[in-house]
Order: structure tokens, then sequence, then C-alpha cells
């Protein structure tokens, strides 16, 4: 019969398990600042399965964050004052793209996210417009325009800027909003988009910038009536700002394809002048979509026999979309009305090479979308593989549906398909398409790829001079090579967030500083609360912010242009707010060869922002960093605090990053990659100056999700919230002795010198081995290297552990030269002696045992904690009722926790490990008396104390049974 003398060990356990810390006020963390980017409150809904609801969700990532960047509530709202009561010190930004602006003009009011005042405010497009038009000046100036037609090859999107976005019944005096677009753009809307019946009743129709006509297929078409058709041409003021439509004008037609509504097609007018004719405007405070569009209306003046619906409709489309497919399995698609049984193609640039086959949509979805394709019968290719122009032709298949395309937005219609079969050497180029009696619309045309034209614009083809080339004009342009028929079609464009369409603003018009300064100063940084702390410039790094900027604008704005735009963040910085943005993976204060401009210009440093952050970077899914080029890294992120910024580093584990640097896609890889990522924080962060973000997607938010870790908030799946909880201190500013500092290296290939040592991590300024780094201030990070060598199963691998001392812990991060399979496994381990006695962090935040050497695999971080610092400043004793037990006894244990110090403690995690004779009785878990949850580990006992009162204590109490 064995006896048990386990209650010493138990005591020295219990006490060298404590992971506690006093909160500071400053931040959440005690060894790390957190960054929440692009998430602002709980999701709606809550989660059910957690058991937290919207606020329960609002206040944990309150709790768990110091900067909300990029997004905020609306302030003053619920969700702003929860975050503010949960952490008084959360810090906000505002998160906008302004070096352009998009064509739909925000209106943005108090029920939006940033707005601090009771007016309304107009979108900064509107602001820039009105800036000029109040100066009798041309609001054209403020942007870039092409002079000659552009070609934009290899274009893999539409911009839909002939969508019709926002719609509005109106009967009497009463207004109702039509909230679903996209059917009326689909040739789905016969329920939604239904014709006035009754005089004076009207369907008004809209789009942020004008247009010159407008398609409109009707299903039923008007039966009988009259219908006129009128546009905006006076506006008024609310008492709050908000401008309202006041008076209308019937449009001056020009030709009426539907014959009075009565049939489908395309209305023609002259377009009146957006600048003093047709006012952009609202059509009710109430609105969801608050955006000030060109209105025009349906009026029914004498109502038709029928109800007469719209199935359809859409307006000029600025740009032309010429498919161009090269790739195997890339197509294009075209729809047709009805079935027909031929089409013409009049191809612009002859293919040549590769093959075809022509396929019809032979079965859709129960949401519409084609399911199935099957080959056409009984083709003849008149254009003998796209190769001229020509006439293709087909037996009509019985089994022929109509659906909508899975890709973009096409619309329901009868589609079908020229498939690449085997890739051309050079790919047609499709200038248009003739079916059914007529062209096809844009809106029925579409590819895997495109070129795009932007038609150019010269005033010269404006003979006289009213903004517009009219159809006389038109018909003979002085300069054929520029089509565009008013100068905002000529805009340089880039193509923003998710294809989004954007005009780049010309920065060299220094007066637009002031007109955003006001702006943002109106919508968000006049705002004098303290919790208000700036603005966040998403895309920060856009040298060419379009192709067309260089390869088709020839000026001197043009070459200037992201000089001008870091002027102007620097002007921003005059409303004594922070201004800052995201420079994505780039480095610029140690940049690649090819972006050497940026140490040659001095931009993106503190002369123009506060702060810069960094998406996807220096872990990523395009950009990872190895043992080879960590000290570049390092390198360029203790520049950037060395030189006074605040810095965002966010390690994201898409694509193929949480399996490089994981070792797999499970849960083991997943808190791998998050014991990677703040390892490497933990080496590289300034303590005041360093935020921490891991992600994992690009779409951001709280909504609930599925991981290998289980199912949860966003939030609390990419925060490594108990690791971030343990206290090791703050960086300890030497190095242990024995070891010496890294050596920061500057620059790798690309035609300049390999490894130039710049300076060392003991050193505030740098050398002068690089004169274009020579005496720059740099943060020393005091970051040594433990040791190094190659991999013991891949001998072409080195490695090295990079260390970092803490005044209560070490952190270590071995980094190999590559990151495959092999390099990361179990077989690449190697155990290194440490310069001390610690205790490693696990993922869960418990303590490991007092350990003097570690053993690590490629890529893998280490937490570590000095062995002497982890009770916390408790006291800690240890008691049972049973010196001796024996077996089948039962031990009731009291575990005693004082806080003898001046400060109280908060989330102490108390762990009891149980040996492997003695377990736990379920549902006696007490702390002060209280029953609390059986712990989910039967091998521990673990509880947190939520509060250890200065000059209080606790009582943790537990049974268990002798095996």
């Amino acid at each position: 019969m064995r006896t048990v003398k386990a209650i010493p060990r138990l005591l020295l356990l219990v006490f060298l398990s404590v992971i506690a810390y006093a909160q500071q006020s400053a931040q959440v963390f005690p060894s790390a600042r957190w960054a929440w980017y692009l998430v602002r409150e709980g999701p709606d809904g809550g989660w059910p399965a957690g058991g937290m609801s919207k606020d329960d969700i609002t206040r944990w990532i309150a709790a768990h964050g110091d900067w909300m960047l990029g997004v905020s509530p609306r302030y003053g709202s619920s969700a702003w004052n929860l975050l503010i009561e949960t952490n008084p010190s959360l810090r906000f930004t505002l998160y906008d793209e302004w070096f352009y602006v998009d064509p739909t003009p925000a209106h943005p009011n108090f029920n939006q996210v940033s707005h601090w005042n009771t007016g309304w405010i107009d979108g900064r497009v509107i602001q820039i417009e009105n800036y000029y038009l109040s100066r009798g000046q041309d609001p054209e100036a403020a942007f870039f325009h092409v002079g000659a037609d552009y070609t934009w090859q290899d274009f893999t999107i539409k911009f839909y800027e002939d969508q019709i976005l926002a719609a509005w019944k109106q009967e009497g005096s009463a207004n109702v909003e039509i909230l679903q677009m996209d059917p009326l753009y689909r040739c789905e809307g016969q329920s939604l988009f239904t014709l006035p019946t009754t005089a004076g009743s009207s369907l008004i129709l809209g789009r942020p910038e004008p247009y010159d006509s407008i398609y409109l297929e009707l299903d039923p078409p008007a039966s009988g009536g009259h219908y006129v058709i009128e546009y905006v041409s006076g506006t008024s003021f609310t008492s709050s700002n908000f401008e309202m439509a006041s008076n209308w004008t019937p449009l001056a037609i020009i030709s009426d394809g539907t014959s009075g509504l009565t049939r489908s097609g395309w209305i023609h007018f002259q377009m009146p002048n957006r600048w003093t004719q047709w006012k952009r405007c609202g059509i009710s405070t109430a609105a969801s979509n608050t955006g000030k569009y060109y209105w025009i209306r349906i009026r029914c003046v004498t109502p038709p026999s029928n109800t007469p619906s719209l199935r359809a409709a859409w307006t000029t489309a600025n740009y032309r979309y010429l498919p161009s497919v090269k790739n195997v399995d890339e197509a294009i698609y075209l729809g047709f009305p009805e079935r027909v049984t031929s089409a013409t193609l009049q191809i612009r640039t002859p293919g040549n090479g590769g093959s075809y086959t022509l396929e019809y949509a032979s079965a859709t979805g129960s949401d519409g979308f084609i399911s199935n394709w099957s080959a056409l019968p009984s083709v003849h290719d008149g254009t003998n593989g796209l190769t001229q122009s020509g006439t293709i032709s087909w037996s009509s298949p019985t089994g022929w549906v109509a659906g909508k395309v899975n890709t973009g937005k096409a619309p329901a219609r009868y589609w079908i398909r020229i498939r690449v079969t085997s890739a051309p050497t050079s790919a047609a180029v499709v200038a248009g398409v003739q079916a059914g009696g007529r062209s096809l619309h844009n809106q029925e045309i579409y590819a895997s790829r495109y070129w795009l034209i932007v038609p150019g614009w010269d005033e010269r083809n404006d003979r006289n001079g009213d903004g517009y080339v009219d159809d006389n004009e038109y018909a003979t342009l002085v300069n054929p090579q520029a089509t565009a028929r008013w100068a905002a079609q000529a805009r340089v464009i880039r193509v923003g967030w998710q294809g989004a369409l954007n005009y780049v603003i010309n920065w060299a018009k220094s007066e637009l500083r002031q007109v955003m300064l006001d702006y943002y100063n109106a919508l968000y940084l006049g705002n004098p609360d303290i919790h208000v702390h700036g603005l966040f410039s998403d895309s920060m790094v856009v040298p060419v912010p379009s192709p067309m900027l260089s390869a088709a604008v020839e000026s001197s704005d043009a070459q200037q242009w992201e000089a001008m735009w870091l002027e102007a963040h620097r002007y921003l910085r005059r409303s004594g707010k922070k201004i800052g943005g995201n420079l994505g993976s780039y480095e610029v204060f140690a940049p690649l060869s090819q972006q050497q401009a940026y140490l040659d210009n001095g931009f993106y440093t503190h002369l123009y922002n506060d702060y810069v952050m960094h998406e996807h970077y220096p872990q990523g899914p395009i950009y990872q960093t190895t043992e080879t080029s960590f000290r570049r890294r390092l390198l360029n992120i203790s520049m950037e605090t060395g030189a006074g910024l605040e810095q965002v580093l966010q390690f994201n584990m898409a694509g193929d990053a949480l399996q490089r640097i994981g070792g797999g896609t499970d849960a083991a890889a997943w808190k791998r990659f998050q014991e990677h990522a703040l390892a490497f924080f933990y080496l590289v962060q300034h303590p005041q100056r360093s935020y921490l973000n891991i992600w994992q997607t690009a779409f951001y938010g709280a909504d609930v999700i599925d991981t290998p870790i289980g199912q949860m908030p966003k939030p609390m799946a990419f925060q490594p919230t108990r690791m971030l909880q343990v206290d090791i201190g703050q960086p300890a500013n030497y190095i242990p002795e024995g070891f010496t500092p890294v050596q920061l290296m500057y620059c790798e290939g690309g035609g300049f010198p390999d490894n130039i040592v710049v300076g060392d991590t003991a050193s505030p300024v740098l050398n002068n081995n690089y004169p274009k780094l020579a005496g720059k201030p740099v943060y020393p990070t005091y970051v040594f290297a433990l040791a190094s060598g190659t991999l013991p199963n891949r001998p072409s691998t080195t490695y090295t552990i990079f260390a970092r001392k803490y005044t209560k812990g070490l952190v270590l991060l071995k980094m190999t030269s590559k990151y495959d399979a092999l390099d990361t496994g179990d077989a690449s381990v190697t155990t290194h002696p440490l310069p001390g006695v610690y205790r490693r962090v696990n993922w869960d935040g418990t303590l490991g045992e007092p350990i003097t050497e570690i053993t690590l695999r490629g890529m893998e971080g280490a937490i570590l904690v000095d062995a002497s610092q982890t009770s916390g400043g408790l006291q800690i004793s240890i008691s049972a009722d049973k010196v001796n037990p024996r077996p089948s006894e039962v031990l009731r244990i009291t575990v005693t926790v004082s806080n003898p110090s001046a400060t109280e403690v908060k989330n102490a995690v108390i762990t009891v490990p149980l040996p492997y004779n003695i377990g736990y009785r379920r549902g006696s878990l007490k702390v002060n008396g209280s029953p609390a949850p059986d712990p989910a580990d039967p091998s521990r006992v673990q509880v947190t104390l939520l509060s250890v009162a200065s000059g209080g204590s606790a009582k943790v109490q537990f049974e268990a049974t002798v095996r």
C-alpha cells in the first residue's frame, strides 16, 4: 500500500505557476500594445454559442486593445460610449483613402461613422467641386485627364459606371426609397421598378455622375398614357444643410428608342451642364443611401391602361471594355434578351493561334445563376478562331435557358460563351458584337479580361465651348483620337478596393490641401475629444497611383505627384491630430533596390506622418521574413521608431503564411503562428511607439467565424490574449554577457552591394558604410544572437536564434533561411542553453517548468519568463487536510493568495498541476467560497483571480482523490 507525499511539490508548483500583473492605465497588456485594424464593435446578433451579446463583444474588443485603427463607431453613439466606458484610454482613428475620390459622393451625416456635429457635410469630391465653382473656376482643375484615348490592357474587371445606384417612388408628397438596385442592373427589376400609373407620380433614378443616355428595358411596356422625363434644375437646403430637389425641368430629348416607353430602347438627350444646370442633390433626409446624385424622374402625365415595369435600366458607359482572352478556360460571354442563332463580331486586333469552343447555358441553379454549359450545335465560325471579323452561327439548342453569368454583375440573359481551349500566341481583341438586329450593350458582353478604353478629352472637340461634345461636334471631331463627350469621362482613374472606380486628385494644386483640411476638420479632426486620435490614409504608398498617370499624362504635376501627396499629409497635421497611413509591406527606410527613391526623397518620414501601419508585414501572404531578411526588417522597423514614428506591425496568416510559419493549418499551427508573431514583435518593438496586430483575412470586422481553434468572433481568434497578459516587463536595454549585438544589414541584391553592415542593435545611430543612411537615428533594440548554425535534417538551411532580454523575461525567435516543411518540421529542432532559469509561456497563458535550455523548431518563437519573476508580487501558501493521504482518500486542498504590495493585482492566473496519482473531484472547486466551473484540463486546476486588492487575499479550494 503506497502513500503519497505530494503537498510540498504542489506548494512549489503553484508558487511558480502564478501569472499576474498590475494593469497599467496606459495600455491593456503589460508588455505590448495592441491595435485593432478595421474593427469597431461586436457583430449584430452577438455570439449565442459563446453566451455573448453584441455589447459583450464590444466590451471585449475595448478591453483588449489600445487603438481602434481605421474604423470607429459614430461619435457619441451607444457603441462609442460603450467602448470608452470599458477602456477610457482607447483612441480612435478615422479610415479613409483620400488621395483620390470615388464618383459616389458620400454625404455623411450624424447616422454615419465619423460625423460629430449636427449638420450635413458633402463628400470630399463635392467639397472640391464647390471650392472651384464658388470662385468661378472649372472643378476639373482638381483632376488629371488623358488627352487621347488610353488603352489599359489585361483588365479583369468592370467598373459598372453605367449602373443606376439609387431609386425612389414618389406618390404625391410621399417618397419611398427602393433599396435593392442590383435587380435593375441584372434584368430582374420587374417587381420592384413599376412605372407610376397615377398623374403626377414618379419613378426617380440616380447616379453620382451625369450621363447623356439611358437604356430602359420594359416588361411590360406602357400601353398608352404619357410620361415626361425630367432632371433636377433647382435645389433648396434644409436647416441641417441637406440639399434637396426643389425644381424639375424636362430633358431635351434627342432620340427616343422607347417610343414613349411603349418598347425597350435607349433614350438619348442633351446632357444639361453638370455645374450650372443639372443639380446634384438628395431626395430625402431619411434616405439610407445619403449620397448626392444626378437624378432623372419618369413622371406620369397621363396614366397608361396597364402597369408597365422596368426589367432593366442602365446609363451611358464612360468606358469601352473590349474582350481579349488568352489563357485556357478564359471566356467571352455574350448575352441576348431572346434566343438567336448568330452573332457578328468586329475584331479590332486579330488573334494568332489558339483554339476555342462555343457553349450555351444549359442549366441554372435556384439562385438564377448558370450552373452548366454545353457545346453549341452546328457551329459555323466566320471569324476563323477570332482571327478576323465575321459571323458565328449555330443551331438553337432546345435546352438553352436564361440565367446570370457568375462573373461581375452580368444580367439575366440567354448566354453563350467563347471559351479558350488552347492558348493563342497573341490574343484577339473584340471591338463589338451585333445580334438580333442591334449592337449588344456593355452590360451584355462580359469576359475574363479586357482592353479598357478610357476616352481622351480635347477641348477643341467642344467647338461651342459648352462643356459637352454634342452629336454634331462628335460627327466631325477636331481630334478623333480623343473621344470623350465631356471632360470628366477622361479623368485619370485607378482601380480601388474590390474594383472600385476612383479619380486621382491632382495634389500639385496646393489649394486642395486647405480644402481637405477644412473637410476633415468638419468631419472628424476638429473634434476636441481626446479619444479622436487622427486620420488613417489607406494605400499610403502610391508612387504611381494609376498607370495612366505616368503613361498618358505628360506634365510636371504628374511627375511630382507623390511629393505633393505627402505635402498634403503634412498640411493636415495642422489639425493637431495624428496623420498617418498604410505602407503595406514597403520598407521605405530600408527599401529594396527598385524603391531607392524613398531614400532619395525622404518621403514617409516624421516630416509627413505621425505613424505608419504595415498591413501584412513583416509576415504575410506575400512578404515573409527569413533569417536572411530579418536584419533588414529589423533595420527598417528600428529606423521608423528611431525617427519618431509610431508603427503598427500586422502579422497575417493569409495565403500560405500560416502553413509556412505555423507548419500546418490545424489548431497547433494557428497557435504556433501567433507565438511566432508575438515573439517577432517583442524582438523589434519600441515599447511606446510600436503596436501589434495579427490577422488572417482581408475582410476585417468582428463576425463570428469557424477557425482551427474553434468558433468565435474574429478578434478573439486572432489575438493571443493569454500570452499577451503574461508580464515579461519592458525591454532591458542591454545584452547579456558573452553575447554581441546583431548587425543591421542593407541591402540585398538588385544591383546594390549585398549585406552592407550599417549599424548594430546597440547603437542609436547608423554608421557611414552606406552614405544615404549615414548618421540616421535608429532605435536600439539590443537584439542578440543566442545561437546559429545549420539544421540537422537539412544542412543547406541556416538558422539564427534571435533574442532580446526583457526586465522580467527573454524572447527567442529561431529564423531559418528557408521555410519549407523540412525547415520548420519536428526534424528541424535544435537545443540550446539559456542565459538563466526561465519558464516558457504557453499559448493559453500558463507557464512551463523552470528550464535552463530550450529546444526550438525552424521559425518557432518562444516567450520566456524569468523564473524569479513569476509570482507577480503575490504570496502563496498551500495546505491540505491530510499530510499522508492513502489511496481512495479525499484531499481537501486550500491555496491562499495574499497581496502585500501597494498595487492591486488583476487577472492573476493560479495553476495547480496535479500529479498522475491525484485526480480532481468534479464540482468541488470554489473561489473565495463561491462555486467555480470545473477545469477543462483534469491534470491541473486553474483559476483566474480577477482582482487581489492591495493588502487583500483570496482563497482557492478544491478536492482531489488519491488513486
